[in-house]
């Protein structure tokens, strides 16, 4: 439910800021600085509660080699994923973006 949340909010952004002139990479760069200085991303923080669903998803699905990842990591690689590379969300995709 939470994921649905996130992608609603990414997509509403990425539609607001289609008629200004930036790069799809300054996009990813601006949302991603935004959520940081938002502090929102801090762990323990109620936004986070969504994304713990998604770690322990990945973590079931990829194991070990998944780490913990915020909100704001998230969007970012939701961001590069659709924007950049054109790939599908999935646990190994977002690991690969993060790294």
């Amino acid at each position: 439910m939470h994921l649905k949340i996130v992608i609603f909010i990414f997509a509403f952004i990425v539609l607001a800021c289609n008629g200004q002139r930036i790069t799809d990479k300054d996009l990813c760069k601006r949302l991603t600085q935004r959520c940081n200085d938002r502090r929102s991303c801090q762990p323990g923080n109620t936004s986070e509660r969504g994304v713990d669903e998604v770690n322990k998803h990945c973590r079931n699905t990829i194991g070990t080699t998944w780490k913990n990842i915020t909100r704001c990591q998230l969007m970012r690689a939701q961001c590069e994923l659709t924007l950049l590379k054109c790939q599908r969300w999935t646990c190994k995709n977002v690991q690969d973006v993060l790294k």
